[in-house]
């Protein structure tokens, strides 16, 4: 499979998964959640877990020896654009704990849902590339 037909199905999947959290987005409230929210606690959760997955995919190849075919090392694109969207999908994942009581869930589930689109972009790069 080719990087490009990666490319589209990445697009195409999460233009697809993008219909179902925009019905969602459309029914969050479009004021500022309250901290001690069940969905705030979801949330969070689920922030934790995908911090996690990105440090593990990142920083996981560099501190163990085993793992060491995982490094982006050597190619300097790859490497550029792995680092500036997993910065983005870090950003996107913390600004949607920090949203959801200071501006609004709506705007904290779309943060949330953009940090997931650049999340599978970084394992696709580590995945795919030459």
């Amino acid at each position: 499979m080719s990087n490009v037909t990666l490319a589209c199905l990445t697009l195409l999947f999460s233009l697809v998964a993008g219909y179902p959290a925009s019905i969602g987005f459309a029914s969050a409230p479009a004021s500022a959640g309250s901290w001690s929210d069940s969905d705030f606690w979801c949330l969070l959760g689920a922030v934790i877990l995908q911090l996690l997955n990105l440090a593990t995919q990142l920083i996981g190849p560099h501190v163990f020896e085993r793992l060491k075919h995982a490094r982006v090392v050597g190619d300097t694109e790859s490497l550029v654009w792995t680092w500036l969207i997993a910065v983005l999908a870090v950003l996107c994942t913390s600004g949607s704990v920090a949203s959801y009581g200071l501006l609004s869930v709506q705007f904290s589930g779309w943060l949330a849902f953009a940090a997931q689109v650049f999340s599978s972009m970084v394992q696709l790069i580590l995945v795919f590339r030459e």
